[in-house]
């Protein structure tokens, strides 16, 4: 037990003291519960902001690896918002929160855990892929003609992307483990309907809606589908008619896409079973695949897809044969699916994302213009700047600094105040960058007037930054002056 700095040894101890028990290092990763009834209800770690910066770790002395190995294990059960990934290469990567958050990583593994040297590389930040449109967000008629058409197999299929409205966007997100769930739930496997339908086709089914065992999960359901109904009834247009047209909402809930059923003929419903009287609906387990591959890895720089909507506008079968044994485990049908989709995503206007860190500094009237000089050099913006005291004339400055730039920001806060001001970093969200991340700079001063060079310029150098990172193909010049000849003349 706890007792003031002294830890006491005791055989039982009484509610509301903090002790501690060993002996669980190899059975907890994070948090358990420890009951001595199966009655007992777990408490449940309280959900937060997944990580978003990452930093490639290793050990300076390859021999201790084990021991890097281990003092990673031991901080993950210490902090609740550390990750550690090993990458398929063996390569661990750390990820944490932000800047500071990394420091206080590695001194609690050089000083505490592993207490060995240790080399980290330089933060990879995850960013997001989505495409944005001319005018309204809602109005995407336009948009709708830049569909592609893909035959795979026996199936001819037509998809078209669109940006996804923000208030949908936001009820998926809130209620992503109920849809989800709901997705599960209601799925069919396409190989038990390719035996159904070769060996037992008296046993296909007509569509119909399963309900949860629980009475709690099947009311959270139902509040559910009337926020998600009210959210699409506010975007107008056409999202008024895609109420039960939601094919899948996808795998990611940190990046929300959805898959949308427009065609005439086919009844896919993400609150329903399939019709199983429906030849396609051997195929639909190929669509939803192709889907998901996509959205984890765009055509921009391999990272994921957030804020768009596929809509399937044909799916059609296009022999009526019976379907052969090459046709189910055909894993090409995916793969061209999935093609399918990074074309009409390459079709529209492509944006990256980036992740937005949002800060909190107490200031005072002498120090304010050294503050908002550091938050705008590393492209931030200040939200806002309230009076705390007007005596001693302090303000109270919030502003939105990307995560990309955070880097050093709270140490030159310090410096540059001399130490009088303190950030406080906190993520809030993923905010476009208004560039296009295949721009090109050009000289001529009239094809840059309706173009916005500072962003355009930074998302063409952060894709290419990524790309490289990720060993994948950038559009670079190697041989700039390829015409200049070497001079091997020598002057006497």
């Amino acid at each position: 037990m706890l007792f003031g700095r002294e830890l006491v040894l005791l055989d039982t101890i009484a509610a509301g003291n903090v002790c501690g028990i060993g002996g669980l290092e190899s059975s907890i990763v994070r948090t358990a519960t420890l009951s001595t009834t199966l009655h007992c209800v777990p408490f449940i770690e309280h959900p937060s902001q997944p990580p978003i910066v990452r930093n490639a770790i290793e050990a300076s002395n390859p021999k201790e690896l084990p021991v890097l190995r281990q003092g990673l294990r031991t901080l993950m059960q210490s902090d609740s918002c550390v990750q550690v990934i090993i990458q398929e290469t063996g390569e661990y990567v750390l990820l944490t929160a932000g800047d500071v958050h990394l420091a206080k990583c590695l001194e609690d593994l050089t000083t505490k855990f592993a207490k060995i040297e240790i080399s980290v590389s330089s933060p990879m930040v995850s960013l997001r892929e989505t495409i944005t449109h001319g005018t309204s967000k809602g109005d995407f008629k336009r948009d709708l003609e830049n569909s592609v058409t893909v035959e795979a197999s026996q199936i001819r299929l037509t998809v078209v992307v669109v940006a996804l409205p923000d208030a949908v966007s936001n009820e998926v997100e809130k209620s992503f483990k109920v849809l989800n769930a709901v997705e599960e739930l209601q799925q069919t496997s396409g190989f038990e309907l390719f035996a159904k339908r070769d060996h037992k086709p008296e046993e296909l089914k007509a569509p119909s809606a399963k309900s949860f065992k629980s009475e709690a999960m099947n009311a959270a359901l139902k509040h559910t589908r009337d926020q998600l109904n009210s959210s699409l009834d506010s975007c107008k247009s056409i999202w008024c008619n895609l109420k039960n047209n939601i094919w899948s909402v996808g795998r990611m809930s940190d990046s929300i896409n959805l898959l949308i059923n427009t065609t005439t003929d086919y009844r896919r419903n993400l609150f329903e079973t399939l019709d199983e009287h429906d030849q396609r609906s051997c195929f639909d387990h190929f669509v939803v695949n192709a889907f998901n591959s996509c959205c984890k890895a765009g055509p921009l720089c391999e990272e994921p897809i957030k804020g768009c909507a596929f809509l399937i506008k044909k799916f059609e079968v296009i022999h009526d044969e019976i379907l052969d044994g090459t046709t189910k485990t055909n894993v090409n049908i995916e793969s061209t699916l999935s093609s399918a989709f990074r074309e009409a995503f390459e079709k529209q206007q492509q944006r990256l994302m980036e992740p937005i860190f949002t800060t909190s500094i107490q200031v005072n009237t002498n120090i304010l213009g050294k503050v908002y000089s550091v938050v705008s050099k590393r492209h931030g913006k200040v939200l806002d700047a309230v009076g705390m005291d007007e005596q001693e004339k302090s303000f109270l400055v919030k502003a939105q600094i990307p995560v990309v730039e955070s880097t050093g920001f709270a140490n030159e806060i310090r410096k540059t105040t001399s130490g009088q001001a303190i950030p406080t970093l906190k993520f809030s969200h993923f905010e476009i960058i208004d560039g296009d991340p295949f721009y090109e700079p050009v000289d001529d001063d009239e094809d840059e007037e309706d173009v916005n060079v500072e962003s355009a310029l930074r998302a063409m150098k952060l894709r290419k930054a990524i790309r490289k990172r990720k060993g994948l193909h950038v559009e670079e010049q190697v041989v700039v002056h390829g015409e200049k000849q070497r001079t091997l003349n020598k002057k006497k």
